[in-house]
C-alpha cells in the first residue's frame, strides 16, 4: 500500500513539475501585459518571434530526431485531421443556423472549436511525461493545423471580408471613403 502512495505522490509532483511553470509563464505574461511593464511594441515582437523562429525550431529539431518512414502516419492524420476538420464544419454550420450570419464570426467559431495546441505546451510535456515516442504524433498535429487549419481560417476570412466589402452599395462605399477623408484634421 505505502509502495502505490509513493508511485501516486510522485506522478503528481513529476505533473506538477510539469505543469507548473507553464501556467507561470501565462500568469508572468498577464501581469506584464497589464501593468505595461512591456511596450505594445515589445509583445508584439516577442509573439513574432515565438511563432516564426521558436515554434519552427521546435517542430524541426522534434521531426528530424525521427525515421522518415514514421512522419507519415496515415490513420494519426486521418483521425486528428479528420476530427478537427470535422469539429470546424459543425460548429460553422451550427453557428450559420443559430447565431452568427458573419463567416468571420462562424470562422472563429469553428477555429476556437477545432484548434489544438500541440506545439509550445504539449512538445514539452508528452516528451517529459511519455519519452521521446509520443512526441511525434504531436509533431505531426502541429504542423496539420500549421498548414491546413491555418490557410482554411486565412482564406475563409478573407473571403467573409470580401464579401463584407462587396454588400454594400457603392453610394454607400464612396460616402464613407469620403467623410473619412473630410473628417481628418491635422
Amino acid at each position: 500500500m505505502q509502495l502505490l502512495d509513493t508511485q501516486s505522490e510522485t506522478s503528481s509532483v513529476q505533473i506538477a513539475d510539469l505543469i507548473l511553470p507553464v501556467f507561470a509563464v501565462i500568469l508572468t505574461g498577464l501581469i506584464v501585459g497589464y501593468s505595461g511593464y512591456l511596450s505594445r511594441a515589445l509583445s508584439d515582437a516577442l509573439i513574432h518571434f515565438a511563432y516564426n523562429i521558436a515554434m519552427p525550431a521546435l517542430l524541426i529539431v522534434t521531426i528530424a530526431q525521427e525515421p522518415a518512414h514514421s512522419l507519415i502516419n496515415w490513420r494519426f492524420l486521418v483521425a486528428f485531421g479528420g476530427g478537427s476538420l470535422l469539429c470546424f464544419i459543425l460548429v460553422f454550420g451550427v453557428m450559420s443556423i443559430h447565431a452568427s450570419r458573419s463567416v468571420a464570426s462562424r470562422t472563429m467559431h469553428g477555429m476556437a472549436a477545432s484548434m489544438t495546441n500541440t506545439g509550445f505546451v504539449a512538445l514539452p510535456a508528452l516528451q517529459a511525461i511519455y519519452g521521446q515516442r509520443t512526441v511525434l504524433p504531436a509533431a505531426i498535429a502541429t504542423v496539420f493545423v500549421a498548414v491546413v487549419m491555418f490557410p482554411a481560417a486565412v482564406i475563409l476570412l478573407e473571403l467573409g471580408q470580401m464579401r463584407m466589402v462587396h454588400a454594400q452599395p457603392q453610394w454607400l462605399q464612396l460616402s464613407m471613403s469620403c467623410s473619412t477623408r473630410w473628417s481628418y484634421q491635422p
